[in-house]
């Protein structure tokens, strides 16, 4: 998909977190002009199941990227030390040292109830969702989703 980013065409992008065959979470992203580094952006934001995320507007992570090396589409609010942390997604590619990150790699976080969560306490208290990722693409009506679920199958 990366190699034919250019001649896809893409309008938009949704991501959807999905956990016992329900969506749980969504996101949905302007593609137009995008390239395939960029399309995960807080202004590219057109949707979104997080009722508080559009009155953020400082984050210290909301990219593809995230903080290297292993989270990675992070969206995240702030730092406060790792019981503290505080974010709304996270996909986790190993675990850069705070207990919240000890989870079956890859790993998605996502706040419960379509909101921030302190990422340690939800961890420890099941309020924050764990899923396991499932990767769909959708060509039709020319939006890209992907999809991630508990269910490690396809």
């Amino acid at each position: 998909m990366v190699v034919k980013w250019r001649s896809l065409s893409v309008q938009k992008f949704k991501v959807e977190v999905y956990k016992d065959g329900e969506m749980r979470a969504f996101f949905i992203f302007n593609g137009k002009r995008s390239v395939y580094k960029n399309w995960f952006a807080k202004g590219r934001l057109l949707a979104s199941s997080f009722e508080d995320l559009y009155s953020r507007r400082n984050f210290n992570y909301f990219s593809i990227d995230g903080h290297q090396p292993k989270r990675r589409f992070f969206i995240n609010k702030k730092y406060k030390g790792c019981p503290n942390d505080i974010g709304w997604f996270v996909v986790l590619d190993d675990s850069i040292g705070c207990p919240w990150e000890k989870q079956t790699k890859p790993a998605i976080l996502y706040g419960k109830n379509n909101q921030k969560t302190q990422w340690q306490v939800s961890v420890q208290n099941r309020r924050g969702d764990l899923a396991q990722p499932r990767t769909c693409i959708d060509a039709g009506e020319q939006i890209q989703r992907f999809a991630y679920t508990q269910n490690n199958s396809i």
